[in-house]
Parts: C-alpha cells; structure tokens; sequence
C-alpha cells in the first residue's frame, strides 16, 4: 500500500480492509488472467435445462428487505416504464472461496431513469460516469464495488438507488507514487534477425487524449504508453507498449492489462517477434512466433494489429459473475431487443464452448471471428450482434461470456487497426479528409517511413481479409458490460477504418459517408452508432463520431426526398445477376429484401439510442417488409422471405420504377427473363431470410409503424412455432417489439 495513502471508509467498508489485509508494499503474485482458457466451470441447470446457481447456492430473498428508497433487487423481468436503476447479482461460480475483494462491471440505464448519479445499496461503490443521455440521466457508467466473502456458489443481489451528484472524494493516489510501489513489469520483445526491446512499466508515461480511467478512492486506473527500446537504448521506430493499470487501494491488488501494437500508420510492414512478459523478474508470460497460425506460413506480427493479456500484482481478488437485468438493459434501447422468453437450450452453449476451445485463440490469432471476411452464407458473427453475445445474453452462461470476451479481445488481431503518431488517436479523416486505404480513392498516400536499418520488417500482410460488407459488432457488448478501455478503443478502430477504406471522393472526405452494399452500410452503421452514443462525454472523439453519425443521417433523409424514392421503400436497386447475360443485365433492377433488412434494422437500433434523425429513414425503409407482407392482394407474402425481387424496368434506355407491389409481382414473376432464369412464386417460406424478416418486423413494430403488428403476426402464423425452436438454438435474430 502506498504510504500516507488516506480513505475514508465507514461501517462495511472497515471491515473489508480488514479482510482483504493490505500490505505495507505490493507483493507479488503473478497471474495471468486466462481468456477463458483451461477447465471450463460448466453452471448447474434444473430439469428445464435452465441455469440455476452451483450446488449450495445461497439464495438471498430482497422482496421486501432492502433499505427504504432502494431498487428492489431481482433476476426477474423488470417494468418498462418502472423508475428502478437496473440490478445486477454477484456470483462466485468457482469451486473454492471468493475472498472479499472487489469488483468492476460497467451497467447503463435507460433516459430519464437516473436523472443525476446512482449508487449501491449497503455496499462500498464507486461509480465512473462515462456518458450521459441528451437530457442529462445516466446512460454509462462503471461500477465498483467491494463484495464481501462468497462462498463457493454464493451469490449477492447488489441494489441500486439514486444518489445526488457530485465529485465525491476524490483520489489521493498519485500515478507515479503508485507505479513505484508495484512490483516490476517487463515485456521482452526478441526480434527475429534483430534486437531484443525491452519496455518496463516504470517506464511508461501517461498516454495522450486523456489518460485516467477510473478515479476514487476504491479504484484508480491510468493509461500508459511506452515505446520500447534495444540494448543501446535506441527506440523501435514501429512498436508501442501500452499499460492499463488498475488499482485497487483497499484489497492492496493491481490489474495491469499490456498491450503491443503495430498500429502507426508509418510503420512499413510485419514484425516477426518471440515475446516475455515477466514480473518482477519471474515470467509470466510467454509465446514464440507471435502471430502465428496453425497451417499458415509465419508472418509475423500483422501491421494494424494489436494484442492484450492481463496480469495480476498482488492478490487476485478471484473470477466473480455478475449477473445482469437483461430485461431491464433491453429497455434502455442500447441494446438489440431480445427476447427474454426464448429459452437458449443448454447443448447450444456447451457445443458453442466446446467449438470455440478448439479454436486458435492467442494472442493475434482469430477465435470465433471469421478470417476472411467475405465469406457469404450463415456466419455466426453476422447479425445485430454476434450469435455467441446473444447466446450469452439470454443465457448468462458464463462459458458463452467467455466466447464474448475474447471475441472482443481478438478484434484486435485484424489489420484495421491505424493509428497517427502525431496525436496517438485513430487516423482522423477530419485531418486528412483525402486520405483513403484505397490506392486508386486517395489523395495522398501514408508516409510509410524508410525501412533501412531494420531490415527484419516485412512485407505488409495479414490472414485476415476484411471488409465494410461482412462485419461483426465484436467489442460493443463486452465494452458495455466491462467498461474496459480496451474495448472501447476497439470500437473507435472499427468505426474509423470503414470511413478509411473507402475511396475518399465517396465518402465525401471528412463527411465520412457510409457507400457500398447495402448490408455492408448496415453494419458500418451500426458499428458507427456504438462508438458515437457510448464514447465518453469528455473524449476527444465524441464530437467526431458524432459529427459522422449525423451526417449519414442526414445522407439518408436526403434520399427519401430525391428522385429516387420508392412509395415501396426501395433502397439502391441495382443490376440483376451478371450470369443472366449481357442483353439482360441492365434491363431490371433488383434489390436483394434480406439486405434491405439489414439496414432498416440498423436505422431502427440508431433511433433506439436515442437519435430522433434516423426516424424518417427508418419509417421509409420499413414500407418494404411491411408491404410485402400486408398486400397479399397484389404480391404473395412469402417474396419476403425471397432472396431477391425485382423492382423496376428499363426500356429504351429509360428505367421505370414499380410503383405497387402488383407492379413487383409482375416483373419479379411474370416478366420475360433469360431461358431458365423465370423466377416461381414462392409458396411457403422460412430460413434464414424469414428470421431476418422477423428481427425487423419486431423493429418495426416496436416503432408501433402502421400494419407491422399484423406483418409480424403473419410470420408467426406460418411459421408454426419453427422460428422459436430456432431461436433457443441460435437467438441472432431473436427480437421481440
């Protein structure tokens, strides 16, 4: 403990410094923080096969109990329109005992529902706002709190209650006295055919664009960078170290998350590396070949890629779940709306875990994520959010948390990754509103610096392929629930390279324009809303983010007053298939409904986060599913659940548009096509098309848009209980209105 280090503490609080027993000086105790590696702790089920706590669970009754003014503390469904903060459960799943430690998770709440700040109940908190709602409520915050003793398969319910605002006590601990008393940290980096670097924790200086995290008196977390250095003291022109160090002062433990990145933008190729991470002096990590994938050639490590493992100094406080309100946190809007009563069934997780431990999951390798990311057809990270999230949400299967964690750890193994090294945040097209990765979109290109001298660079290249197309969400839900930095940063990448990747004359340069297919602004749209309605009021890339967002709105809304709109809600038709032959190519145009699906889910998430300027286009987007679906006069409902359907014609050069959906039924059914490209009237539907139909018909019926009820009710109907029993397999697009 550092020395003079002064807390306030009272009642509860007293006790569990005396339990968690601080020492006058850090000691050691290395662990790495497996990411989910190693025995899998598989959760009780009851004869329903739904997950109860472990043998022995101390089941806590709070109906009625808790202190006057506090949230009444459940696992249950909570009221929409009730004015509880959220309520989460502390769970010990191990074998052996919690001891008394703290814990750190992050919770959001729904507009209007904490108007100032909030609190826990009876427990010692610390809670970091991280963004308000337009109104000033809460809308992100991270939460500490210190848990007392649990037992193997105890459990505490935490309430939450509303608190007046202010700064509180401020920490007295200061980073650089708290950096000397840890013990040491030390990433070694052997280079092959070149230095060994070398960079130290003690080392590190505060990171650029903010560097405190979290700030009390229970927990303080500060961000460093340092660059390492080779036996002379010369630094790696390419290579950064960064340092998460969390601290908490009362169980007299330390958190330090490193990561190693390959992210300058100058930098001019891979970097093949051995690494050591050792602990005062002892190693407590340790991997050859970094980057390195089974069956593939070495490569090294990727340029726009970046990795992170977790240690503990001192104690580890121990792996405790925390079980949310999902309901509750569906309410807020932040997140997909799920479900609640689909029931995932338990062979779902285990085969899930039992797929993903196979898997090559270390450091830059791929997980869950698919590699190339063009790859068509059902993928499980294709969705609102990843399969593996919505298992977990609807689960809470600490084995699907697991999946969900790591999948957003190795996000970063993608080459998507681009930092300035003039402001040490993602390249900004605000800055450099010409520049694009596209080599035939730019105006200027990357001032990649000159090789010589560091011979064992290689050549730029990665076994990931990705894409604006075909793209998952993998760090928004494990930010969300962690309020890890890491994550958060993650999310800003993602955003930022779908604005870099694109030619900069379609993106209207610092406009940042989403274009391309339409699925694909599907998913940078959404990827787009997470960063700019969850980065924290105080950051720099608020405004950035933001600014975006309302731009492509704005984009959007600009379409359904143009030329181009459709009473169909038709969205960028485009050719028909190039297979059908050059006399017949331009002759329709064809829009694929499941793509347009895609983006009308996408505009209605946006508008759930509060963004009133996604309502016109998401109410324009949503007469497609709606229509085909309530005109069986004119059009068979099932088309849409089709793969695609054609929209207009061209005749003598000039393109007519349907305007009724007897005008669709015709061209798509009856018109003269191609020897064997006649298009047969579906009759019955289901698969992945209808599932995707049902998500946003669920949209759009929470949006209480005319006939989407009725649209919905048809899909049911037909699909006789067949979308549910998918759903307790793969909940992806399990939504409800």
């Amino acid at each position: 403990m550092i020395s003079g280090q002064k807390l306030r503490l009272a009642g509860f609080w007293l006790i569990a410094l005396v339990v968690f027993s601080a020492p006058p000086v850090l000691q050691v105790a290395a662990q790495e923080l497996p990411p989910g590696t190693g025995e899998m702790r598989q959760p009780t089920r009851d004869d329903n096969g739904r997950i109860v706590p472990l043998d022995g669970l101390k089941k806590v009754d709070t109906q009625g109990d808790a202190p006057e003014g506090a949230v009444q503390v459940n696992a249950q469904s909570c009221d929409a329109d009730s004015d509880r903060p959220g309520a989460v459960r502390i769970e010990n799943r191990h074998k052996t005992t919690r001891p008394a430690g703290p814990v750190t998770f992050g919770v959001f709440f729904k507009q209007g529902m904490v108007p100032d700040a909030v609190t826990a109940v009876d427990l010692p908190s610390q809670v970091d706002v991280k963004r308000r709602w337009p109104d000033g409520s809460l809308k992100h915050v991270i939460l500490t709190i210190g848990v007392p003793e649990l037992a193997p398969g105890a459990q505490i319910p935490v309430s939450f209650k509303p608190a007046r605002g202010g700064k509180g006590d401020a920490t007295v601990i200061r980073r650089g006295k708290m950096i000397e008393a840890l013990a040491s940290v030390e990433v070694r980096l052997d280079i092959h055919s070149g230095p060994q670097l070398v960079s130290r924790l003690q080392h590190a200086k505060p990171q650029r664009n903010g560097n405190v995290w979290l700030q009390g008196n229970q927990v303080v977390e500060y961000l460093m960078i340092d660059v390492p250095v080779d036996a002379d003291g010369r630094a790696d022109p390419d290579l950064e170290v960064r340092y998460h160090v969390r601290h908490y002062p009362a169980a007299g433990t330390t958190r330090v998350a490193v990561i190693v990145e390959n992210t300058k933008w100058t930098a001019p190729g891979n970097i093949p590396y051995d690494v050591e991470i050792r602990i005062d002096g002892k190693p407590a990590f340790q991997h050859d070949e970094v980057g390195a994938w089974p069956k593939y050639p070495y490569i090294g490590h990727a340029k726009g890629a970046r990795w992170i493992k977790r240690f503990w100094l001192g104690r580890d406080p121990g792996d405790a779940h925390v079980r949310h309100d999902v309901p509750c946190l569906v309410e807020t809007g932040l997140l997909p709306r799920y479900d609640m009563s689909i029931s995932v069934e338990p062979k779902t997780t285990e085969q899930q875990v039992s797929r993903w431990l196979k898997l090559p999951r270390n450091i830059l390798q791929n997980g869950v994520i698919t590699p190339y990311f063009p790859t068509t057809g059902g993928r499980s990270d294709i969705g609102p959010l990843p399969s593996w999230a919505a298992i977990y949400l609807l689960s809470q299967d600490p084995g699907a948390w697991a999946v969900t964690r790591v999948g957003g750890d190795l996000s970063g193994s993608v080459n998507i990754h681009l930092r300035d090294p003039k402001t040490g945040a993602p390249v900004s097209i605000d800055d450099y509103p010409g520049f694009s990765l596209n080599t035939r979109g730019t105006s200027m290109k990357i001032p990649i610096r000159d090789k010589r001298g560091t011979s064992w660079v290689g050549d730029i290249k990665s076994h990931f392929t990705p894409d604006r197309a075909h793209q998952g969400s993998f760090a928004y839900l494990p930010y969300l629930l962690t309020g890890d930095f890491y994550y958060l940063e993650e999310m800003a990448f993602w955003a930022n390279y779908n604005f870099l990747q694109l030619n900069a004359g379609y993106r209207a340069g610092a406009r940042g324009l989403i274009k391309g297919q339409v699925r694909g602004m599907a998913w940078q749209l959404r990827n787009l809303v997470h960063i700019a309605a969850l980065v924290p009021d105080d950051d720099h890339l608020k405004p950035y983010f933001e600014s975006k967002l309302s731009e492509n709105l704005k984009q959007f809304n600009a379409f359904i007053d143009g030329a181009e709109a459709s009473p169909l809600g038709v969205f960028k038709e485009k050719r028909v298939d190039f297979a059908w032959g050059k006399e017949w190519r331009d002759r329709f145009g064809a829009v694929a409904p499941w793509q347009q699906n895609f983006l009308a889910w996408a505009v209605s998430h946006v508008a759930d986060h509060g963004y009133s300027q996604a309502v016109p286009f998401r109410d324009y987007l949503m007469r497609m599913p709606i229509g085909l679906v309530v005109n069986p006069d004119q059009i068979s409902p099932h088309t849409a659940c089709a793969y695609s359907i054609i929209v207009g014609l061209k005749v003598n050069k000039k393109y007519t548009p349907a305007k009724s959906w007897k005008d669709v039924d015709y061209l798509t059914y009856e018109a003269e096509k191609p020897a064997g490209k006649q298009l047969k009237r579906l009759k019955q539907s289901g698969g992945d098309y209808c599932r995707i139909l049902w998500g946003t018909l669920a949209a759009a019926t929470h949006a209480k848009l005319p006939g989407a009820r009725a649209a919905l009710d048809w899909v049911d109907s037909t699909q006789q209980g067949a979308l549910k029993r998918h759903f307790a397999r793969d909940p992806t697009w399990a939504l409800s209105p």
